[in-house]
């Protein structure tokens, strides 16, 4: 009889491995798409407000976006932030949707890493960088 409990337990074990594959405390992508987009907000508005720029910048597209479980989830996110025309100065950032990034102009390829601690109400950005592509 522990023979059949230890096998079945062994098998529910690799079922649930596959299903969610990567290994335990590692980076794995960010599944949930809702929850990327409102990253990827919380980023811009973070990118925004930490700029100097005369203009307001806005997503061009993510590259990447990756979630690590420890004491609470970390969140990497990388994308690409193109200049708009919107003037920076009195803009309510958190309303950027009609500020479309120019074609031709300068995008930065931005890295942005967020510590959310749910049960506290509580994120913060623990690494940001940008360089100019």
């Amino acid at each position: 009889m522990k023979y059949i409990l230890c096998i079945a337990l062994l098998l529910a074990a690799v079922a649930l491995s596959l299903q969610n594959p990567g290994l335990i405390g590692g980076w794995n992508p960010i599944q949930n798409e809702n929850k990327k987009n409102e990253l990827v907000k919380f980023s811009v508005v973070y990118a925004n407000e930490v700029s100097d720029a005369y203009y307001v910048k806005n997503v061009v597209r993510v590259l990447d976006a990756q979630q690590q479980l420890v004491s609470g989830v970390n969140y990497k996110l990388t994308f690409e932030l193109g200049t708009t025309d919107c003037k920076r100065e009195g803009a309510d950032l958190n309303n950027i949707d009609h500020c479309v990034p120019k074609d031709n102009g300068n995008v930065e390829v931005c890295e942005i890493v967020i510590w959310e601690k749910v049960w506290l109400n509580q994120r913060d950005v623990t690494r940001f960088n940008c360089e100019k592509q």
